[in-house]
């Protein structure tokens, strides 16, 4: 709980990680005031593959955050920041109305094996920005994944007017902007 006479301001942090989001407001000095966590599920429809419906997010962080709220009494309009972060490499297809068309494919699936071994060897200068011969690729990289999709799903690739990385779906989700997470 809060220290008597003191309004704030408080931050909010948002941590989404594989098994669930996890919501803290601190005081400006970065003491921790409270925290909250909800979980989701995981699905694995098949050996190698990971995935979580992007909804289950969205319902997990308002879990959190009313949690985290309720535990210290802290007014929603005295929290003066929000930060957050999210597991990347993890693809999210969304229509151009903003809804996920399928369950997110996350960083830890390896479905896209072949998609990767197409690029192991190959001998191209943009292989130079990705660990070159000597980072090896991993079927857990985004673009190997997106091509997955393209490849096994082609009406949801079609469909797509965005696919973008876990942290992208939270901002556009958060502030109804698009933006790029680098």
């Amino acid at each position: 709980m809060v220290a008597p006479g003191y309004e704030g301001p408080y931050l909010l942090g948002i941590d989404y990680g594989t098994e669930s989001c996890r919501a803290a407001i601190f005081d400006l000095r970065g003491t921790p005031i409270g925290f909250a966590a909800t979980g989701y599920p995981t699905y694995h429809p098949h050996p190698g593959w990971a995935e979580q419906d992007p909804s289950d997010w969205w319902e997990a962080l308002v879990a959190s955050v009313r949690k985290v709220l309720d535990q210290t009494g802290i007014p929603a309009r005295h929290i003066a920041g929000i930060s957050y972060d999210a597991t990347t490499m993890t693809v999210v297809p969304i229509n151009k109305a903003g809804k996920e068309l399928r369950r997110a494919i996350m960083w830890m699936d390896v479905r896209a094996t072949k998609q990767m071994e197409r690029v192991m060897d190959m001998d191209h200068w943009a292989r130079l920005y990705n660990g070159g011969k000597t980072t090896p690729p991993t079927a857990e990289w985004y673009p190997f994944k997106v091509a997955w999709l393209q490849e096994n799903e082609p009406e949801i690739f079609k469909d797509a007017y965005r696919i973008v990385d876990a942290p992208d779906w939270l901002t556009y989700r958060l502030t109804g902007e698009w933006t790029i997470n680098i």
